[in-house]
């Protein structure tokens, strides 16, 4: 499922978000991504090169070269972004909805969001 920015499904999110969000002016910031430790930005390429899409986690694990081995590996690896976004004062910049029903996780970044990180690397 590919999500637009306005998609009511990004309220629907399993993780609360608290302090600003990435926007336009923070293309400095988002430069910095490549400070991410590396298991999280691998996430991150995954989630910026797929703007909008919801990705499960056997996706994501898929994605990254089987480089996790389960969620609970994704799980951790995104704690990675913990630091950073505190350093930068803003919100993580993916949503997560968590699974039901046996069905997996799943992880999206808006498709705004994802272009500012695509951008910002893109000019590095």
């Amino acid at each position: 499922m590919i999500l637009t920015d306005d998609d009511p499904m990004w309220s629907r999110e399993s993780g609360g978000h608290e302090g600003p969000d990435w926007g336009p002016d923070d293309r400095e910031l988002a430069a910095t991504q490549d400070q991410l430790p590396m298991g999280t930005y691998l996430i991150h390429k995954v989630l910026v090169d797929h703007p909008g899409q919801m990705l499960s986690v056997p996706e994501l694990i898929e994605l990254t070269g089987k480089r996790f081995k389960n969620a609970q590996a994704v799980a951790g690896t995104l704690q990675g972004y913990s630091a950073w976004c505190k350093q930068h004062d803003r919100i993580l910049p993916f949503s997560w909805w968590a699974g039901r029903n046996g069905q997996p996780t799943q992880y999206a970044m808006k498709p705004r969001v994802a272009a500012l990180f695509r951008d910002a690397r893109n000019d590095g």
